[in-house]
């Protein structure tokens, strides 16, 4: 799902857990930056945009343990009740970014608890930034046991989007129309052209393909 159609989702759009085929319903998203000011919900992008999505069984049990008493409201609400937005989630999910680069990944050496800033002064790597000169703490660090260059890397939710569709194509073929009915595009030709990407090994099975031995006929 796009974030704003994540945000938006109620629990009443989950399906129960006796039905064959769980699913959520993607109905309507959240716009909290229109002219009026204050929060609306809309319909989705596209017509396209109004679907279902398969969940796993597992994952419907998770979610309804995770559903207050009686709740009926946004999944994933403010304390205020409304749905969360963008700014919301981003601060949390740039403190998980940051989290992943605390320890190197090839030793397992956790990161140093302070860095020195050009300006000479010591300051704890907590800070985003230098208390004397207020210049931004670096973004990479080399383990003092290996000497691995570790990088904070700022990736996108909406990286998940392109790596699911990706992965459904390549990994487990599923027919790109229904790739694009559970991404709500309205053409095929957007997820190949934008969503789809070539896996890693894309020229070995090309050559696997144009090289692949006939096999006799009977006679």
């Amino acid at each position: 799902m796009r974030l704003n159609e994540l945000f938006a989702c109620k629990w009443s759009d989950i399906t129960s857990l006796d039905d064959e085929f769980p699913h959520i319903h993607v109905q309507r998203t959240v716009d909290s930056h229109h002219t009026g000011g204050g929060q609306v919900t809309k319909k989705p992008k596209t017509r396209a945009g109004n679907r279902f999505i398969p969940l796993p069984s597992r994952l419907v049990r998770r979610l309804k343990k995770m559903q207050p008493k009686n709740a009926t409201g946004f999944i994933f609400p403010t304390k205020s009740g409304t749905a969360i937005d963008c700014h919301n989630f981003y601060r949390t999910w740039h403190t998980i970014l940051r989290a992943t680069a605390r320890e190197c990944p090839s030793c397992h050496t956790k990161r140093p608890t302070s860095w020195k800033c050009s300006c000479g002064h010591l300051v704890t790597h907590n800070a985003i930034k230098c208390s004397k000169c207020q210049q931004k703490r670096p973004i990479s660090w080399t383990c003092p046991t290996c000497g691995t260059m570790v990088t904070e890397v700022a990736h996108k939710t909406h990286e998940i989007r392109h790596n699911y569709a990706s992965v459904l194509a390549n990994k487990y073929d599923y027919p790109d129309t229904v790739i694009a009915g559970w991404l709500g595009h309205k053409s095929v030709s957007v997820l190949q052209n934008t969503y789809m990407h070539k896996p890693p090994n894309y020229g070995n099975l090309l050559d696997g393909v144009f090289n692949k031995k006939r096999k006799p006929k009977k006679t």
